[in-house]
């Protein structure tokens, strides 16, 4: 686990809504459990739900009494992350956003994805 967690940041309207899920669906004794659900180094998929189980590897914390779990994969990628609530003409739906990452070119270069993206 790294020295320094920060964990992941939920907006206001973003804890409104998944605290309003929480409660009309029953999932009081759950955790928000955010994940990587495929995807590349460069651009992994993440997803998040509510989740009854809790794993000694994961690393829980709490935002405003919401608890959030990551297993170690997802801590890697999603410690400093955003995660919001937009509502556009299109649609509305949680967003998460990654946190900027210092990145070394030459072991970047070492780790390629091969996706084809360039990274």
């Amino acid at each position: 686990m790294p020295e320094q967690v920060r964990g992941v940041h939920i907006t206001p309207i973003a804890l409104e809504r998944l605290r309003q899920i929480q409660q009309d669906r029953s999932l009081e004794d759950c955790v928000l459990r955010l994940y990587i659900a495929g995807g590349c180094n460069c651009s992994p998929q993440v997803t998040m739900a509510f989740d009854k189980h809790t794993y000694d590897t994961d690393y829980i914390f709490e935002v405003d009494g919401l608890r959030v779990a990551l297993d170690p994969e997802a801590l890697t990628l999603l410690d400093g992350a955003r995660v919001d609530f937009a509502e556009t003409p299109m649609g509305e739906g949680f967003t998460i956003e990654l946190a900027p990452r210092d990145v070394d070119p030459e072991v970047e270069h070492e780790h390629a994805c091969g996706c084809g993206c360039g990274h």
